[in-house]
């Protein structure tokens, strides 16, 4: 559950934080009609002013719906599975924390259901600290891992590893093309909509290092020719605020899988599906966080060490 919570975390923040510098105008001067701005100008914009948020709030959804049927000569059921992740958090630029609540939904077959888990992200003397509270009688417990340098590159968006993944953005903001209007926040915003293929999803991936440097996944030229495209949509506000963001990658995640899963581990996927593979962001309240606290007396243990007290808190 750590890697899948990490991962959830290292999304949201490599997705959804991005903001435009407000333009202040002359009072002596007549107002002029504003120009309207190109998809490509508009998405630039947003990548290019990534640096003016300080603190933000985040609202984000990961869902997963996929349905494996076995061959009928096994002996082993269908398995449906449906999960949500939901991440609600207030996010800080420096120091650079990022905390709130995860709750993870599984489908209704299963009994593992997590209620408003809080949890905080923050850096600290060259390392990143995740801790999560736990509640024990009456008292919340907060249990955390401290990870390495090289952890943090790979896993965890930095704001260096943030710039580079809005460079990559901007890099393909001429593919993007008006979605029309949608409500976000409730108020009117522009959608722009783009389809993430090719070199640039080549790009995205080997983004992500592991621990010797090397990329953690890479594509040959007749992969990428095959794998389906990864759909982005980004949505402005009036204010030219980037508010929302959805990222669709079931076709993609699907064909993948299907392509290195028989190679890895020897084994066909046959009748496995995967319908929803979404990743839904809503970014609020840019600049107007309060100050956050990292929780104090954080147990920092080794994973299976603070396994025991989780697994009571699960009731496993």
């Amino acid at each position: 559950m750590k890697r899948i919570l990490t991962f959830a975390l290292a999304l949201i923040l490599a997705l959804s934080l991005c903001a435009c510098r407000a333009r202040s105008t002359d009072a002596a001067q007549p107002a002029e009609e504003p120009r309207k701005l190109t998809p490509a100008e508009a998405v630039t914009a947003a990548m290019d002013a990534n640096n003016s948020i300080e603190s933000a709030h985040v609202s984000a959804s990961l869902s997963l719906d996929m349905t494996w049927q076995p061959d009928s000569d096994t002996a082993m059921s269908v398995e449906n599975i449906k999960a949500s992740i939901l991440i609600d958090a207030d996010y800080q630029k420096s120091p650079y924390i990022l905390k709130g609540t995860v709750t993870l939904d599984l489908s209704e077959e299963s009994e593992t259901q997590l209620e408003k888990l809080p949890f905080c992200l923050w850096q600290e003397d060259g390392e990143l600290c995740v801790a999560m509270g736990y509640d024990v009688g009456s008292k919340t417990t907060w249990y955390g891992y401290r990870m390495g340098t090289e952890d943090v590159t790979s896993m965890v968006p930095t704001q260096e590893s943030l710039a580079q993944y809005q460079t990559l953005l901007r890099d393909w903001a001429e593919h993007f093309t008006d979605a029309g209007e949608m409500t976000v926040n409730g108020e009117p915003a522009t959608a722009y909509e783009a389809q993430i293929d090719g070199e640039m999803l080549r790009k995205m991936f080997e983004s992500y290092k592991d621990p010797n440097g090397d990329p953690m996944l890479t594509f040959s030229d007749e992969l990428i020719k095959e794998l389906p495209p990864i759909r982005f949509v980004i949505a402005v506000d009036a204010n030219g605020m980037p508010v929302y963001q959805e990222v669709d990658a079931a076709a993609f995640a699907l064909a993948l899988l299907k392509r290195i899963v028989p190679t890895t581990f020897g084994a066909e996927i046959d009748g496995f599906t995967l319908d929803t593979l979404l990743l839904t962001t809503t970014v609020s309240q840019v600049n107007a966080v309060d100050s956050i606290e990292i929780p104090e007396d954080v147990v920092f243990n080794d994973y299976s060490t603070a396994m025991p007290a989780i697994s009571a808190f699960l009731g496993a």
